[in-house]
């Protein structure tokens, strides 16, 4: 795991391991980092993957649409059908290449999609689905791919999605500090995703020991319209806040975030009892300093009461 941190067990009070806020903070978008810190394929993007009106598919006879549209409803066998009959030409080749890496990706096989991003000579032709192939790179663990993927999309088109994807494989490769200024500017561009990306590179800055400069970054998210997904946020604010030994505010903090995680919870949305659990385990923590020894027993018996395997993975087992 690439980022740990310790608290005290709610139950024997040994040090344990925790999943860092960078993993959780990622879900907020739909890019889940698993227990290793890897970036998932499963990549969100808001470059929705564009019809053949596009120049770029302008083709004549190609079915361009329909292949995409077996490409969305995950039919890459019947894509590839199609694609199959397509002449290549020069003008065509690497459209062809690239719509039958994205069948294969639709089909959760990113070693053939890869082979076949890997046969496109220019890498413009990915510009409209630059976090989809980004993703099948990431996926084969070839980040740098991934980076140049995503570089030529943000040249030509940048968005905070293209920015947050590149400092996750960033992350991903162990150059956090450099993934700092893409979080950064992933989070100026005031997106729905604006706390998501001022979490992941808060959360980096503390584990640098920059606490301070961590919160002056998470303040200015303080006016972004609430999410179902804040409560990391909240989690990450509060450990800065505990980093600096302001407790009061620190549990302030985790009391806003569990707020928001049960909203989310009671919407349906389970991945939110991950971080729930883990902000009883934070607050009962901040309660402790501040010698309120009942209410920290009461946020531990709320964090028993989550299942076993929601516990292993707080835990990091």
């Amino acid at each position: 795991m690439l980022f740990k941190t310790r608290y005290l067990s709610w139950k024997s009070r040994p040090q344990i391991h925790l999943v860092s806020l960078v993993v959780l903070t990622t879900t907020l978008l739909g890019i889940n980092l698993p227990a290793s810190s890897r970036p998932s394929p499963s990549l969100t993007t808001t470059n929705a993957v564009r019809n053949s009106t596009s120049p770029m598919h302008d083709q004549g006879d190609p079915p361009w649409s329909r292949i995409n549209t077996l490409v969305e409803k995950r039919r890459g066998a019947a894509a590839r059908q199609l694609i199959d009959k397509i002449k290549p030409t020069d003008a065509n080749n690497d459209l062809i290449h690239m719509w039958r890496g994205m069948s294969f990706r639709a089909d959760r096989e990113p070693e053939l999609a890869v082979e076949e991003f890997d046969k496109c000579k220019n890498l413009k032709v990915f510009i409209s689905w630059a976090n989809y192939v980004a993703g099948s790179y990431c996926q084969a663990e070839r980040y740098d791919k991934a980076i140049a993927v995503t570089n030529v999309a943000i040249a030509k088109e940048p968005s905070a999605s293209l920015y947050g994807h590149r400092a996750m494989f960033l992350c991903a490769q162990g150059k956090f500090a450099d993934a700092i200024p893409d979080y950064k500017k992933a989070a100026s561009l005031k997106d729905e995703g604006q706390r998501t990306y001022l979490t992941a590179a808060g959360d980096i800055l503390r584990r640098q020991g920059k606490s301070k400069e961590a919160l002056a970054l998470l303040n200015t998210g303080l006016s972004a319209k609430e999410r179902l997904t804040d409560g990391k946020y909240w989690l990450c604010r509060a450990n800065c806040f505990g980093e600096l030994g302001d407790w009061a505010k620190a549990a302030e903090s985790c009391t806003e975030g569990i707020r928001i995680a049960k909203l989310a919870i009671a919407k349906s949305k389970s991945s939110e009892e991950i971080v729930l659990a883990y902000i009883y385990i934070v607050r009962a923590k901040c309660y402790d300093h501040l010698g309120k020894k009942d209410l920290a027993e009461n946020d531990r018996k709320a964090q028993a009461k989550f299942d076993a395997s929601t516990e292993d993975i707080i835990l990091g087992k």
